[in-house]
């Protein structure tokens, strides 16, 4: 009871963000991705639950169904049918998820520092993220991934300091349901053998007994591939074949877009091995990248002075893990000149083991005179990040440190913003409030029309989706890559963020 009592600081910064999250989880419009993904979850249902013999051919069964799955299942199960109830079950269900998840991280950083004060900022760091929280509401494939994969880290520590099989056949679990909804986060397990073959070595080296070690291993590779087995309905057929058709269509993926890096249009395929470091350091606030790259060069420093305590101290391998963690999928991306877009959502499960990076390197800090200062740059930080979360809402998702410029327009020539066109939703809800027309003929891209799910019933039917220009009363446009249509000076309505339109309403009748 001890142990669980002194999870209460915890629990009350879980406690308050629930309440924030039920408080405004209504005012986020819809991803991009949000109805293919609500369109992955329905063909997989149909799949498990109708034997829908179609899903054989089915395109996106690439993609997991660990976290689509089952918030379809809360769809059919409480019989939610208009589009908005369907949109908003998902915006709450998947941030409180998120929550959850990233209470882990709050527990991992306490175990290993047994510091409390260390614990909450790492949590505060991982909830309030500007991106990360935004895209916790509509974002329900890269945020799952990243919030199970923190699990999956929590997990292993446990697993290495407790040493027992209930531990690692949870840590296997945790992987596989992590992978189920991204493959890639199957990166975590390589190193995790590693540490079992080195126990296994030792063990035999030492003539200890070495059935522990094998139970272990076998067990965490069992629930490992059991959870991803049950979890991803894509293997029930043939699981070797498909999971490597699923790896092979996933590392190229199909994708032939545009992105805008550095005032510069590129294609998806042709990027510069610098996006993701270039994304990662301008979006992610600045005492916490400082604090990172700090426990980043302590630990790479000690592992090179004494290797072998990372590898064999299982206090020790959680660090080596967590930068293996955070460096690896960067690496692997660049040398496999991956297919990425819209910033580094593709690899925002690195962020957890950064974070853990940046307790190592506070903690070293906060043993030397000036920790009072240390403290006082994180408290400076969480202040800035919450006075940027509060006048930007709902747009959190359009963070850029100080590192770049913000002055008036320049994010917009330089890099992609409202690329999940979410603001388009206050954008359709500003001409319902300034039109007086029964019918209002606007422009129809289709990300605009998904967000007029989240309107009621009846605002939806006041709008009518053309292409025919000579029609619009309204045109509506996110920023994403493209110029806007229409100036600043021509238009009736601009969302800024950062001093740069995010979305733009132009008046034309």
């Amino acid at each position: 009871m001890k142990n669980y009592i002194r999870l209460w600081p915890g629990l009350l910064i879980f406690c308050i963000s629930v309440i924030i999250s039920m408080l405004i989880y209504q005012d986020y419009g819809l991803g991009s991705d949000e109805h293919g993904q609500w369109g992955i979850g329905e063909r997989y249902y149909q799949y498990v639950f109708h034997g829908d013999s179609t899903f054989n051919t089915y395109i996106e069964r690439d993609h997991g169904a660990g976290f689509e799955l089952p918030l379809k299942i809360i769809e059919k199960k409480f019989h939610i049918a208009d589009e908005r109830d369907v949109y908003l079950m998902r915006h709450i269900v998947s941030h409180l998820f998120f929550l959850v998840c990233m209470f882990f991280g709050y527990i991992l950083v306490l175990r290993i520092f047994n510091n409390q004060w260390l614990a909450c900022l790492a949590y505060l760091m991982l909830i309030y993220h500007p991106r990360l929280f935004s895209q916790a509401f509509f974002n329900s494939k890269d945020i799952p991934s990243m919030g199970t994969f923190l699990v999956a880290i929590a997990l292993a520590q446990w697993a290495f300091v407790k040493n027992k099989p209930i531990a690692y056949i949870l840590l296997g679990i945790a992987i596989g349901y992590s992978a189920s909804i991204r493959l890639m986060n199957i990166i975590i397990l390589p190193p995790i053998l590693l540490f079992c073959a080195i126990d296994l070595w030792q063990s035999i080296r030492n003539k200890r007994n070495v059935m522990p070690v094998i139970i272990n291993t076998g067990t965490m590779l069992a629930g490992f591939a059991i959870a991803l087995y049950v979890c991803w309905p894509t293997l029930w057929g043939n699981p070797v074949k498909n999971l490597m058709e699923s790896y092979e269509s996933l590392s190229v993926f199909r994708w032939n877009g545009a992105v805008r890096f550095a005032a510069t249009k590129l294609e998806a395929a042709d990027i510069p091995w610098s996006y993701i470091p270039t994304w990662f350091v301008i979006s992610t606030p600045e005492v916490w990248l400082l604090l990172g790259l700090i426990g980043v060069i302590l630990i790479s420093a000690s592992f090179i002075d004494a290797p072998m305590q990372y590898f064999t101290k299982p206090e020790q391998r959680i660090f080596l893990l967590a930068l293996f963690c955070f460096i690896a999928p960067i690496a692997v991306v660049i040398l496999l000149d991956s297919v990425l877009y819209d910033d580094w959502r593709h690899l925002y499960f690195i962020y957890p083991s950064f974070v853990l990076l940046a307790m190592y390197g506070l903690n070293h800090l906060l043993k030397k005179r000036y920790a009072p200062v240390v403290w006082g740059l994180c408290a400076l930080q969480l202040l800035l990040v919450g006075r940027f979360m509060i006048k930007a809402h709902p747009y959190q998702y359009v963070y850029f440190n100080y590192l770049l410029s913000h002055k008036e327009d320049y994010l917009m020539k330089e890099y992609e913003l409202d690329y999940w066109g979410v603001s388009n939703k206050d954008g359709l809800e500003w001409v319902l409030a300034h039109s007086d027309k029964d019918t209002i003929y606007i422009n129809g891209p289709w990300i605009l029309g998904f967000n007029r799910c989240l309107l009621t019933p009846e605002k939806r039917k006041r709008f009518v989706h053309t292409d025919d220009e000579s029609l619009w009363d309204y045109h509506i446009e996110n920023f994403r890559m493209q110029p806007y249509k229409y100036s600043r000076e021509q238009s009736a309505y601009n969302i800024d963020v950062l001093n740069s339109p995010i979305l733009r309403v132009t008046k034309l009748k």
